[in-house]
């Protein structure tokens, strides 16, 4: 299904969310169903889910709850040593 095509048949139930890295794919947008009741009863059970997009089409959908982990921390080099009171 292409982007366009979701959005004519589900997109006032859906908002876009930030863009994640799929392993292996690169980069996708992702729409996150909105909190509407309608929307909740229409799509039963994707307010538990994510779906990706990619290159203007439906790449798939993933589980909300790895979407919500915080991302990794970039490496920022070696943290410093703790400083000592008083000193």
């Amino acid at each position: 299904m292409t982007a366009q095509e979701f959005d004519r048949e589900f997109g006032t139930c859906f908002s876009y969310g930030r863009a994640v890295k799929v392993s292996d794919k690169g980069m996708a947008e992702t729409r996150l169903l909105n909190d509407r009741l309608q929307c909740q009863q229409r799509l039963p059970g994707f307010d538990k889910q994510v779906v990706l997009f990619q290159d203007g089409k439906v790449l798939g959908i993933t589980d909300r709850a790895q979407y919500d982990k915080p991302p990794p921390p970039r490496d920022g080099g070696t943290p410093a040593p703790p400083q000592q009171p008083g000193k």
